[in-house]
């Protein structure tokens, strides 16, 4: 039998290493209008049901402050798709400071959409108040990992 020294020796250190998934569509969004006021619009002409959810926290690292982003989801069974309409901007803090141009984010999650952008995007332009929306790669993005949201769907 090896003293209790040698057998901490013999176990091995093994690190996880997670590759986050960041096959989403990203659209930034450039208006005026309040967050609940977006969402009402993107609920109208795209034929979604956003609904507010719990904010996105974000923890600066370097000052330790903590700042929430209003935050709306729609979960599309039929398509297995969801919607995020993310707040980009609380006073002078951003969820993507790369993206200060941008008041909003809409991520989509899910495949059926991908084929579907340009529509997506005209539609978006009809809404009275907007004045900028494109589809942005979020590989990209310095900051993309404060787009990993968890997303509980039941039976999906």
């Amino acid at each position: 039998m090896l003293p209790l020294s040698c057998e901490l020796q013999l176990v091995a250190r093994r690190k996880l290493k997670i590759d986050p998934d960041f096959d989403f569509l990203l659209a930034g969004l450039a208006t005026p209008l309040q967050d609940y006021r977006l969402a009402w619009w993107i609920n109208k002409v795209l034929h979604k049901e956003l609904s507010r959810v719990d904010d996105l926290v974000v923890t600066d690292a370097e000052t330790r402050r903590q700042t929430s982003f209003a935050r709306f989801d729609y979960p599309e069974e039929l398509t297995r798709t969801v919607f995020h309409l993310l707040q980009n901007r609380v006073g002078s803090a951003y969820l993507m400071p790369e993206l200060k141009e941008f008041d909003y984010l809409l991520m989509i999650k899910g495949s059926y959409y991908r084929t579907k952008q340009a529509g997506i995007l005209k539609k978006l332009r009809e809404i009275e108040q907007m004045q900028a929306s494109v589809f942005i790669n979020p590989e990209n993005l310095r900051s993309r990992n404060h787009l990993i949201i968890e997303t509980k769907i039941a039976g999906w």
